[in-house]
């Protein structure tokens, strides 16, 4: 699922630097639905593999789960949402400063990088089953 969000970043980086610094309508119109269509394939993922609190489009709603720990004194919960919402709020001001103070091009230049390396990383641990998805009884090696 990460190298498709991959590529279409990719694409969407090299729209974005074949137009320079200075972004029609058209070029937003072509890299808007890019990157939607990989922050949907993004979201998908997440879903599937049940990453609690870390919904990449739906802070709301880990706010809201927030609130509810917090009432129900769950400590684990609110700590876990609380990182949740710490991860997106620098991912959004990395994002934000680079926009402003480099280009477009920069912040998904490091959109690129960022996935490029978890790609591969995921890549790598999945050429091996993890202890936990072993049948029960087979060697661990």
């Amino acid at each position: 699922m990460s190298a498709g969000e991959f590529v279409l970043v990719v694409i969407a980086l090299l729209v974005v630097a074949v137009a320079g610094g200075d972004l029609g309508t058209g070029d937003r119109i072509g890299v808007a639905p890019l990157l939607a269509m990989a922050i949907g394939g993004q979201n998908a993922a997440v879903r599937q593999l049940k990453v609690f609190d870390l919904t990449t489009t739906v802070l709301t709603m880990t706010l809201t789960g927030m609130a509810a720990d917090i009432r129900e004194r769950d400590r684990f919960a609110v700590l876990r949402r609380l990182l949740a919402v710490g991860a997106m709020l620098v991912g959004a001001l990395l994002g934000a400063w680079l926009v402003i103070e480099v280009g477009d091009a920069a912040a998904l230049g490091l959109a690129a990088m960022l996935l490029a390396i978890v790609t591969a990383s995921g890549s790598a641990a999945s050429r091996s089953p993890a202890q936990w998805h072993r049948q029960p009884g087979t060697n661990a090696e």
